[in-house]
């Protein structure tokens, strides 16, 4: 699950890697219970902007990555995964 987990965001944008004392913003989005509603919500941004231009083979890539984040998480469920990175964040009530 965890190395699905870490090939999906493989495909992210670099500008959002971290170091591996740091969380990365996905994962944070992740342990709060938050991607569902992040990943529909960039899907939405990335097909709204094909509509006003000519559709960008990057932002269809980054359609379909969102999207592969949905179809994970249908397979394991929206609960946060166990240390992905060295430093997950907490819940607040841990």
């Amino acid at each position: 699950m965890v190395a699905e987990w870490k090939t999906i965001k493989q495909v992210g944008s670099q500008h959002y890697k971290s170091g591996v004392e740091e969380v990365e913003p996905i994962d944070l989005y992740y342990s709060l219970g938050i991607l569902p509603h992040f990943a529909v919500a960039s899907i939405i941004k990335y097909a709204v902007r094909s509509i006003k231009k000519r559709p960008d083979p990057v932002d269809c890539a980054k359609i379909r990555h969102f999207a592969s984040m949905l179809e994970f998480m249908s397979k394991w469920g929206p609960v946060p995964i166990a240390a992905t990175s060295a430093t997950l964040v907490a819940t607040p009530d841990a």
